[in-house]
């Protein structure tokens, strides 16, 4: 199928489209328009109906809504109102607990389909009903219902005569004469717009078609050119007539001017490449051969670097090596220096204990006289109280005897006071009393010999521990002197071993300073090993890679001689005038 009936269809079926979307667009405003309508004048009905309702008996219902006398004659003037209007249904509602109820509907009274007072009913919501009580007139969308058919409802407020609104009133009207209305306006307008539609599709049609057959004419000549060149043949240019017109300066017209100058462009570019891959394919050779010598110098040096590199890195693992012994040394002179330290320390520690032993020893042996001096003096005082004992003894022993001649005097008076008979009575208790305190002073007397005795004996013992004691004092002196003359001795020796170390350290520091020197030069060394073998590395990097690069060249020298190669046989294919 060619462009010119592919677009002819595709306008055909687009006006065809906009026609159809026209007429359902025109429906939908005329069945807009009609339900507008008849919405309005349901609202106008509905305040109208309101304003016939009886609002003092209204008020006198609502005071008391049940079904009496009054609630009837409300309900038959809504029904006769429904009846003259042609309404579907007319009631009263409120809202009770949070819902919509009916209070009065405008049925007969015999209806079997009106509604009780307080049923509550959905066709209402809570807000819509208060928007009327606040004075306003509701419109409602066209309801269509199964049961009940299409009908518009229209709610307005039931005022009093001082304007208060006191009620709400629904009125549904039905709408089925809306349709009906609708089909009439429609099919009054269907032959009209059908005629209107076709004479415009013909129009549409043959301008379309006479602006396609136009502004496509130029295409031909530019499809026999296109078809040329695909075959190779340049030797026959573009027609001079299919240069655009001044008329012509659309899309089609720009194609064809271009297409025009890409012909004479695209011929003198092919020619421009025939003699450059000429050009290029000897080119191509001589590259090949200049490649080849210079990959094999690549190689040469790339291998005399590598030996380089290898040389530095073997000098750099020596230099790492020298470089963890002299750090093995410094950490062992460290460790010395710390020992040596921490002799030196104690030394001194040692020393100053000497002295401090040796102002001990020298107290002691002051001292020593004062303690001999004091155990001689307890030896005399030990003496004296073994003279005193004695003496303690003969004291006894005197109370001893007293004792006994008082008890023989305690006897002779208890037989004298016998043969007294009862005058004697007095003085024999007392005579009894007499001897027994001559027997306990007797007991007494022997128990303090005894303890005399003991006494003596431990002294005794005491006075030669005393003696004992004052000898060993006397020989403790004599080796105190020999220790402190040890720990002078002592003390002279530590000072010399303290200087000593304080010598080695002084030693150790200054060994340890010239390995820090060494090692931070060693390791400046290492530094520029390394950076010699990193850069030694990165020179053979780059020779490998010129070398790869110069086989690559040599690799692209072939590849382009092939290529030129092929061109040559392309390009055979083209004429040329």
């Amino acid at each position: 199928m060619s462009l010119r009936r592919k677009l002819f269809l595709l306008s055909a079926s687009l006006i065809i489209f906009v026609v159809g979307m026209s007429a359902f667009f025109s429906y939908r405003s005329v069945s807009r328009a009609v339900e507008q309508t008849v919405a309005e004048y349901s609202s106008r009905m509905a305040e109208n109906t309101a304003k016939y309702v009886d609002t003092a008996a209204y008020k006198k219902f609502l005071a008391q809504p049940v079904e009496d006398e009054t609630y009837w004659k409300l309900r038959r003037e809504l029904n006769d109102i429904r009846e003259k209007t042609g309404a579907l249904y007319i009631t009263t509602v409120e809202v009770r607990n949070n819902q919509v109820r009916i209070l009065l509907d405008g049925q007969p009274k015999n209806s079997n389909i009106a509604s009780p007072i307080g049923e509550s009913t959905d066709a209402l919501s809570t807000e819509q009903v208060a928007a009327v009580m606040r004075g306003e007139t509701l419109r409602m969308h066209l309801v269509h219902d199964e049961k009940y058919g299409d009908y518009l409802p229209a709610v307005a407020p039931v005022r009093d005569k001082a304007g208060q609104v006191i009620g709400v009133l629904e009125m549904d009207m039905s709408a089925s004469f809306v349709n009906e209305l609708v089909q009439g306006i429609i099919m009054e307008n269907i032959p009209t717009f059908v005629l209107t539609s076709v004479v415009l599709v013909l129009i549409s049609t043959a301008l379309f078609s006479w602006l396609v057959r136009r502004s496509l004419r130029p295409l031909q000549d530019v499809t026999e050119t296109a078809e040329k060149i695909a075959a190779g043949d340049f030797s026959t240019p573009m027609k001079p007539n299919v240069t655009v017109s001044a008329s012509q300066r659309d899309e089609v017209g720009r194609l064809a001017h271009s297409f025009q100058v890409m012909e004479a462009t695209l011929a003198e570019f092919l020619r421009d490449v025939k003699t450059s891959v000429d050009g290029v394919a000897a080119d191509a050779e001589r590259l090949s051969a200049a490649t080849e010598q210079s990959e094999a110098n690549s190689v040469q040096v790339a291998h005399t670097i590598q030996e380089v590199a290898d040389g530095s890195m073997q000098q750099n693992e020596r230099a790492r090596d020298i470089v963890r012994m002299m750090k093995h040394a410094r950490d062992v002179v460290g460790t010395g220096k710390k020992q040596v330290e921490q002799n030196s320390h104690r030394t001194q520690q040692a020393a100053s204990i000497s002295r401090q032993g040796h102002q001990a020893i020298r107290h002691a042996v002051e001292h020593m006289p004062a303690i001999s001096n004091s155990v001689g003096q307890a030896c005399e005082t030990m003496d004296r109280l073994t003279e005193r004992s004695s003496q303690i003894g003969d004291m006894v022993t005197v109370i001893t005897s007293i004792a006994s001649q008082t008890n023989l005097l305690a006897l002779n008076a208890a037989i004298e006071a016998a043969r007294a008979g009862k005058h004697g009575r007095g003085f024999a208790v007392v005579a009894d009393e007499v001897r027994m305190l001559a027997e306990q002073s007797n007991g007494a007397a022997r128990q303090i010999t005894e303890l005399v005795r003991v006494i003596l004996s431990e002294m005794d013992h005491t006075v030669l521990s005393m003696r004992a004691s004052e000898q060993a004092v006397a020989e403790q002196i004599e080796l105190l002197h020999e220790g402190g003359h040890a720990l002078d001795a002592m003390a002279a020796c530590m000072k010399d071993k303290e200087e000593d170390s304080r010598g080695m350290a002084q030693s150790f520091s200054e060994i340890e300073l010239t390995v820090e020197n060494v090692l931070a030069h060693i390791e400046e060394i290492t530094e520029i090993l390394e950076e010699a073998a990193s850069a030694a590395q990165e020179v053979v990097a780059v020779a490998q890679e010129q070398s790869a690069t110069v086989q690559e060249i040599a690799a692209n020298a072939e590849d382009m001689a092939q290529i030129s190669q092929h061109l040559r046989g392309e390009l055979g294919k083209f004429t040329f005038n």
